[in-house]
């Protein structure tokens, strides 16, 4: 019962939750994720791909304007942490990406 309380207090905050969806990330021209994975969208638009307790790769794309996000990813193959900057982002339809990146997600 504390579960379902839980859940649904989440719920009720707008509290980002894990939904499959179909993802890519390419980064400096090698792709590194492309296919189902868990995707976190927040409110703001923010939103996170890959994350879980499996992950090889993730990352996360931050909205900061109106078309406009600051991404970050783990680059090492089973890091913790999104600590290496993919710099600002550009939307395009479902992709944000720059001369470097491409961060997607489709439900």
């Amino acid at each position: 019962m504390r579960a379902i309380l839980v859940a649904l207090a989440m719920v009720a905050s707008g509290a980002a939750m894990a939904a499959p969806a179909r993802c890519l990330l390419v980064v400096d021209g090698k792709t590194y994720l492309n296919g189902p994975c868990p995707v976190d969208v927040s409110k703001d638009g923010s939103f996170s791909i890959g994350t879980g307790p499996k992950a090889s790769y993730f990352a996360y794309v931050t909205v900061e304007g109106p078309g406009v996000a600051k991404g970050s990813w783990n680059e090492e193959r089973g890091a913790s942490h999104a600590h290496t900057d993919l710099g600002q982002l550009r939307r395009n339809d479902a992709c944000w990406q720059n001369d470097r990146a491409i961060v997607c997600a489709w439900r």
